[in-house]
């Protein structure tokens, strides 16, 4: 079978590797990030790369992650200079590495972006692409549906994430958490 790819923008990264520090140990959160590496063939931008410092960290993913030029990828960058200005170069990155992959035919990616004003640029001007993007608690609530993680861990999770510097906003996991809850009912 072969592994679907996931395109993660630096936020899903940070939120692991800085954001729930002091509230997760930190093998806990590298193993994580692994652990999402060896169900899905993980390719970042350059750039993405970059932002969230994976050469500054303790943990050694090269093996794992897989890091593209998206200069090497695109034929016509003029294209998507317009989305250029309005969101910033990871998420740009992801957004153009992702529409290369729907336009080559393979459909078997999911893309993260946590940005409300990149989400809606994608769903407005590259409707094409929208169905493969998920934010970072989606993605965390399809680990669970797909039972690479437990209820119990995706709660947990979070959790954590409602107490770190997480930028997102605290209805969304709220109600993630109360959907989950009541499901259990």
């Amino acid at each position: 079978m072969i592994k679907e790819k996931l395109i993660p923008d630096s936020s899903f990264f940070i939120c692991f590797f800085d954001d729930l520090e002091g509230i997760v140990i930190e093998s806990e959160r590298f193993d994580f990030i692994a652990y999402i590496a060896k169900q899905y063939y993980v390719e970042i931008p350059e750039y993405v790369h970059y932002e969230a410092r994976f050469q500054n960290r303790n943990h050694d993913f090269s093996s794992l992650i897989s890091v593209v030029s998206i200069d090497d990828l695109v034929k016509d960058p003029v294209f998507f200079e317009p989305l250029r200005l309005v969101v910033d170069k990871g998420e740009f990155e992801v957004i153009v590495l992702s529409y290369f992959y729907k336009t080559t035919n393979d459909e078997n990616f999911t893309f993260i972006l946590d940005d409300e004003t990149a989400r809606k640029k994608v769903h407005l001007f590259i409707p094409l692409i929208a169905g493969n993007l998920t934010g970072t608690i989606g993605f965390i609530s399809r680990l669970e549906q797909n039972n690479y993680i437990s209820l119990e861990f995706k709660v947990n999770i979070l959790k954590c994430i409602e107490q770190s510097k997480f930028r997102v906003s605290k209805k969304i996991i709220e109600s993630t958490i109360n959907s989950i809850l009541m499901e259990g009912k």
